[in-house]
């Protein structure tokens, strides 16, 4: 197996971990709200 390249993985991970992270803290705020609203009716 050849070695990897830093700028391919720069070019692939990077992008899944920004994408990970932006979508667990979609999720966050969406639970919170959530069950904020749910609480509170």
């Amino acid at each position: 197996m050849s070695r990897e390249n830093p700028d391919f993985l720069k070019q692939f991970f990077f992008p899944l971990i920004f994408l990970e992270a932006c979508q667990n803290g979609l999720f966050a705020n969406y639970e919170r709200s959530f069950y904020q609203h749910t609480v509170s009716s």
